[in-house]
């Protein structure tokens, strides 16, 4: 396990969960116990994929390749039984996936939803797919994240980042990491609005739910920030461990 020097504690080592409960109550001091404990558990599941200790149970896969990522997608789309939950940027979209790929989401018949971003409802990435199976995501909701969900047992995490060349992409089956995925995927696809609203949904009959929500929003959106993070720093040192060879 990992441990982090705490500079308000003289200089003392401390374990991991006492320094992510330290980062929790700066990031937002309305987490409970159990919130925390959630972060923790997914942590300790990633930090076994750095370590490559990974358990039978959940495994984390890179995929560097094009091919590798694209047979990926296309076998989770074709296996899929239940639904296709998709979200990011349409600039990451244009990198990474291929239009053969798109045309093959467009028939899965699976539950089919998509939230992206777009300038015209005409001409972008997902332009062929029924427009009631599309929404729009806010620009308060932009991060530099994307995922493709398949069921509720698979997922394909997306990393881009302008200033590296490789594009670099996760498999998971995760079931915890799946479950975080897909519930942050339902909180932004109740808020959003379909491409073809003329006139904003109600709002008020999701207030309640939102509010109720809004604190599990912000954690997600915490730990798929330091799951970047992790996966960025295990490709450098992969990386650098294969130059010394």
């Amino acid at each position: 396990m990992m441990g982090t020097t705490c500079t308000n504690c003289g200089g003392k080592v401390i374990g991991f969960e006492d320094s992510m409960s330290i980062l929790v109550n700066q990031e937002k001091n309305g987490i409970n116990e159990l919130e925390t404990k959630n972060i923790i558990k997914l942590w300790n599941s990633v930090t076994k994929y750095s370590n490559k200790k990974v358990s039978d149970e959940s495994k984390f896969q890179t995929l560097k390749e094009k091919n590798a990522f694209m047979s990926k997608i296309e076998q989770m789309v074709k296996e899929s039984s239940d639904c296709i939950l998709i979200l990011g940027t349409e600039s990451i979209f244009k990198r990474f996936l291929h239009k053969s790929i798109v045309n093959l989401i467009k028939q899965t018949k699976s539950d089919l939803r998509i939230l992206s971003d777009f300038n015209d409802k005409n001409n972008h990435v997902f332009q062929d797919i029924q427009i009631e199976k599309i929404k729009k995501i806010g620009d308060v909701n932009k991060e530099n994240f994307c995922f493709i969900i398949k069921d509720n047992d698979e997922a394909v995490f997306f990393i881009s980042n302008p200033g590296l060349k490789d594009k670099l992409a996760i498999w998971t089956d995760s079931k915890s990491f799946v479950i975080t995925l897909r519930s942050l995927f339902n909180v932004l696809w109740n808020k959003s609005e379909h491409m073809d609203d003329s006139k904003s949904n109600s709002k008020f009959d999701v207030e309640i739910t939102f509010d109720e929500r809004i604190r599990e929003l912000e954690q997600k959106k915490i730990i798929l920030n330091y799951l970047q993070s992790v996966f960025k720093l295990t490709e450098n040192e992969m990386a650098n461990n294969k130059e010394k060879k």
